[in-house]
């Protein structure tokens, strides 16, 4: 199954609760075992599939939701949107890298970083704060990071887009790059051509970053006035198109024929030194994003190209394992696994079955032995 329908499948997750007289208990000798590559698949599928009312699932279900890491709750009375978060950061951490001294990336270095003007808003410390529950000895941040890209998408009516763990973390700030709405054409083509995008494909990947969510007078009052304030959207957002939760080809659409949002505030702004999408579409005379117009099929094609290629630009030294696949092992996994022994001699191995229902498998076993 992949992973973009992974949260539209059937997840059965059954209690496993028995008790079994106490005997003995024996002496057990402690082992270290490496990270290898099946134990970061395992873990990141884990991340995936298991406990999704409590795990990274949950704060993006509905795809409409804002999940508030300050407070722990949701808040949708913002206009805010963790999906398009999520998104936003993985560009940012991304697209300062360098191909030439092979640096930079996925590497979670945005984490340093979100102090600069580049880097303005909450979206990157609500995310980061978010993903720091789930960071562990074989998922890092950066990992995280481009899980959160997969996630939103996948989930959001978006494409496939294959997961690959072993991502090193930054220590450090890296150089600056984001190219920002004030940034003129020229920078802007040479800040994604520095990460090894052309200008095709810095229009790609606007165009796929702007399908959802929007542009926020809180963050960017040069480009959205003050009017789109109100009592449900007090951070003041105009959506890209008018499916801001669903990851499809309507910003397109609109900037191409003219209709909706016309591709959001980044493209009708009155302010033109603001209209950045605008500049980035119209750099090679619309050719661009003409063709990604053409078709939804061709569109989600084109994004699940690009995203796999933004979330697997990374350091020099750093390799990727194989791509996560739960078919390729077993559906069937048991995890939370518990074993306790009370007063009365008694143990209780408690804990839960994970099955996933793949398309054309045979249904969730009723009983398990």
């Amino acid at each position: 199954m992949r992973l973009n329908t992974i949260a539209k499948a059937n997840v059965m997750q059954t209690l496993l609760s028995i008790c079994i007289p106490f005997l003995a208990l024996r002496c057990v000798t402690a082992q270290y075992v490496a990270n290898t590559e099946a134990l970061i698949i395992k873990e990141i599928e884990h991340l995936y599939f298991d406990a999704a009312s409590a795990g990274i699932l949950s704060a993006i279900t509905p795809c409409s939701n804002y999940y508030d890491p300050s407070t722990g709750a949701s808040n949708n009375t913002l206009g805010m949107n963790t999906a398009a978060e999520w998104i936003r950061t993985a560009f940012h951490d991304f697209v300062t890298a360098n191909i030439y001294s092979e640096t930079g990336g996925i590497d979670a270095s945005i984490g340093f970083e979100t102090t600069r003007a580049e880097n303005v808003g909450p979206a990157f410390n609500n995310a980061l704060t978010f993903f720091s529950y789930f960071i562990s000895d074989k998922v890092s941040m950066s990992d995280l990071i481009a899980l959160g890209t997969v996630m939103a998408v996948g989930a959001c009516g978006g494409p496939h887009i294959e997961m690959k763990g072993g991502r090193i973390d930054a220590t450090a700030a890296g150089p600056p790059g984001v190219p920002e709405p004030e940034t003129d054409i020229q920078d802007t083509l040479t800040d994604f051509s520095n990460a090894g995008f052309v200008t095709d494909d810095a229009i790609t990947l606007t165009a796929c970053g702007h399908t959802m969510g929007g542009v926020h007078h809180s963050t960017f009052p040069q480009a959205v006035p003050a009017s789109a304030v109100s009592s449900t959207n007090t951070d003041g957002r105009i959506a890209f198109d008018e499916t801001v939760s669903v990851f499809d080809i309507d910003t397109v659409n609109d900037y191409v024929h003219g209709t909706g949002t016309m591709g959001g505030p980044l493209v009708t702004t009155a302010n033109k030194t603001v209209n950045s999408d605008y500049r980035i579409y119209n750099s090679d005379s619309n050719g661009t994003i003409t063709r990604l117009a053409a078709s939804a099929s061709y569109f989600a094609g084109q994004c699940s190209d690009i995203f796999q290629r933004m979330i697997e630009t990374i350091p020099q030294g750093v390799t990727l394992t194989t791509a996560v696949d739960p078919t390729s092992t077993t559906n069937l996994r048991p995890y939370g696994i518990a074993l306790n022994v009370n007063w009365k001699g008694n143990m209780t191995l408690t804990g839960y079955f994970r099955y996933i229902q793949i398309s054309g498998a045979a249904a969730a076993p009723s009983t398990l032995t």
